[in-house]
């Protein structure tokens, strides 16, 4: 209500320190609520859009691990976001309870996205590795090795074939 009335939305109908309905008379409540049904608001949710983009983009995800002699290989497609995130997560835990993990390569050839949500779990995996250890990521795409040099996670890393960045 607050920052409402101190926007000019509700102005001259609710006094900028009113911060809830009830404590208005009924006159200007009315006034609150017809004001409401002019304005517009969107609606979110996580439903797909019937206009769906065949780019290459639209990978669908998938990630598969391989580890062998304490060397832990993943290889993702796809968007590594928000929703994909702990599937990453929970195959690298389930991995790593099966044995001591001296070093992670991921093959990012075909993921095409990643969120905070990817980076986080990356820094998980990151930190779990003793400091001898190494985390390599191969087959960067450009716009991925952008999000990570955005955000500064690059340094994090050790990139294999990385004059061959596309």
């Amino acid at each position: 209500m607050r920052f409402m009335g101190l926007k000019g939305i509700l102005k001259g109908i609710v006094p900028s320190h009113c911060r809830s309905l009830e404590y208005l008379p009924d006159e200007k409540r009315i006034a609150v609520k017809d004001t409401f049904k002019e304005m517009y608001f969107w609606v979110m949710s996580v439903k797909e859009h019937p206009a769906k983009n065949d780019s290459e983009d639209d990978v669908p995800f998938t990630v598969k691990a391989d580890m062998s002699d304490g060397n832990l290989n993943f290889t993702i497609s796809g968007r590594l976001d928000t929703l994909t995130a702990p599937e990453l997560l929970s195959l690298y835990q389930e991995k790593s309870l099966k044995g001591e993990i001296k070093s992670i390569t991921i093959d990012s050839g075909s993921l095409t996205y990643i969120s905070s949500a990817g980076l986080r779990v990356f820094l998980i995996m990151r930190k779990d590795l003793r400091e001898e250890g190494q985390f390599q990521i191969k087959n960067i795409r450009k716009n991925v090795k952008d999000i990570l040099d955005i955000t500064g996670f690059s340094s994090l890393f050790i990139y294999e074939d990385n004059d061959k960045i596309s």
